[in-house]
């Protein structure tokens, strides 16, 4: 009988080239959880400021935008123009900031009907309240002549201050109408239909 000695493996030498290779990617891995542990730190440990800066915007915003927009009108002079004419359309707001004053516009066309016929007049309100949230509107009526015949007149403003212009001047837009009626045999209704107009206040 022939017993055949089979070399036994260098299992010494494997399990160092084994360990050799194994031990770059121990050293990797211990760096990167050192890097990782780092980068938790700084997260954990970031100042306020930093935060802060990521935050989303605070809805407060929105609040303090609508103070502005409601807060009384500055006091003072205004002046629009009249779309009609390119003249002027001048009030005052009052020293309280509770009304507007003495609006005044020289010269109105108005439209008559029956007959088609145009005249001018001029248009005026002494006062009308300002509401807390910068709106106004008044209508009055004043009675006259025109052409020689018993007329009445009826002004209507109104309008609302919104916010400043791009110079940071107070601004307001609205409206006015101009009527007048009287009888000359026949009854007759003269208006200036409704015109739009916007205000700055004058530096």
């Amino acid at each position: 009988m022939k017993i055949k000695f089979t070399r036994a493996p260098t299992i010494g030498c494997r399990r160092r080239n084994q360990l050799g290779s194994v031990a770059p990617l121990r050293g990797l891995v211990l760096i990167a959880g050192l890097f990782g542990a780092l980068a938790a730190g700084t997260a954990a440990t970031a100042s306020p400021a930093v935060k802060a800066a990521v935050s989303p915007l605070p809805k407060t915003s929105t609040v303090a935008v609508a103070a502005v927009t409601t807060s009384p009108p500055p006091a003072g002079s205004y002046t629009a123009l009249n779309p009609q004419t390119n003249g002027a359309i001048t009030f005052y707001v009052s020293a309280n900031q509770a009304s507007l004053q003495d609006i005044s516009i020289p010269t109105v066309y108005l439209k008559c009907a029956p007959g088609g016929a145009s005249v001018t007049e001029p248009f005026g309100i002494a006062t009308i309240p300002l509401a807390s949230n910068g709106s106004f509107t008044a209508t009055t009526t004043q009675s006259g002549v025109y052409a020689g015949y018993p007329a009445t007149f009826t002004y209507t403003f109104r309008g609302n201050f919104h916010g400043v212009a791009p110079s940071g001047a107070a601004r307001a837009a609205g409206t006015f109408k101009e009527t007048l009626t009287y009888a000359n045999g026949t009854a007759n209704t003269c208006t200036s239909n409704t015109q739009s107009w916007t205000a700055t206040r004058n530096a």
